[in-house]
């Protein structure tokens, strides 16, 4: 039996399924609220598995930074951290993120901060992408400040309003430009990976998130549908276990589209929401085993706590 420690923020549903779920699989698993734990209490566990989703960043950015120290202090006190630090700082940068896809050889769109103004870099990155671009929250999520400009007038005015948004809601993080992707399917396809293994594959529907615009967008929240058994090929898998395996992630969901060149990663989310539906449940219920498989071959802590 393995002893859990789950740092999350506010409590959602899927830290309490995932809390029930290891409970089921034979191993203890607390919830700790990051905002009320030190270094030292995470020495009566034998994992830390970070719950602290990027989009906590849209109401509560500094919290997102006491995560990533609490992950650092964790892995220096010799507890194990599924993600551990590294990790999810690509989770809660998609600058970071997209720099290591770029250094592992894998496809993603092109992305640089947004400084704030015109500049000679951002005049030469729009120069080479062309219109449209994606502008969105370095760090953040649920399509939060998403959107897709389609020229300088447009991006001018959108930033406006984001940054006002961002500065009344304490959002200390930056902007980012991204290379538009055009998908050769109405879905994506959204691959969970643990330890270097695919364990389930599904796709959601491209929506528009202004009218008159082509769909381009993958988001629950935001209207798409579930597409349960997409069609793949073996490269969508390969490329998702790459990224998983680029930004040291143990548990990742990887965003893929396939565009005429092929699979493409639009974000890594080591941290993945789930809802309470069956089909969902079940992927949850597939990530927790394979998690389970993980941690009961882990040296050291774990297998210390096991024997006991």
């Amino acid at each position: 039996m393995s002893r859990l420690a789950l740092l999350h923020h506010d409590l959602e549903w899927t830290e309490a399924r995932l809390a029930q779920e290891f409970r089921a699989a034979g191993h203890t698993a607390t919830l700790l609220d990051v905002r009320e734990v030190g270094p030292t209490d995470f020495d009566k566990f034998d994992l830390v598995l970070n719950r602290v989703y990027a989009s906590v960043a849209n109401r509560a950015f500094d919290d997102t930074r006491r995560c990533l120290e609490l992950l650092r202090a964790a892995g220096e006190r010799g507890v194990p951290c599924l993600n551990d630090e590294a990790a999810t700082r690509a989770d809660y940068s998609k600058l970071v993120a997209a720099r290591l896809m770029t250094a592992h050889g894998i496809r993603t769109p092109l992305t640089i901060r947004w400084p704030g103004a015109w500049t000679d870099a951002v005049e030469a990155f729009i120069d080479h992408v062309g219109w449209p671009l994606v502008v969105k929250r370095d760090t953040g999520g649920r399509a939060l400040d998403l959107g897709r400009p389609g020229d300088r007038a447009e991006l001018d005015r959108t930033m406006a309003a984001r940054s006002e948004r961002a500065r009344h809601s304490g959002y200390a993080g930056d902007f980012v430009l991204q290379a538009f992707v055009t998908s050769a399917h109405v879905h994506d396809f959204r691959v969970g990976v643990v330890a270097g293994r695919p364990v389930f594959v599904y796709g959601r529907t491209l929506i528009a998130l202004e009218t008159g615009e082509s769909p381009w967008l993958a988001s629950v929240a935001n209207g798409s549908r579930i597409v349960d058994h997409p069609a793949y090929d073996a490269d969508v898998l390969a490329t998702a276990v790459a990224a998983t395996h680029a930004i040291g992630a143990v548990f990742n969901e990887v965003d893929i589209v396939v565009d005429a060149a092929g699979p493409i990663v639009i974000e890594n989310n080591p941290t993945p929401n789930y809802i309470d539906e069956p089909a969902d449940i079940e992927r949850l219920r597939a990530a927790v085993a394979a998690l389970v498989r993980w941690m009961e071959a882990l040296p050291g802590r774990a297998a210390g706590a096991r024997a006991g």
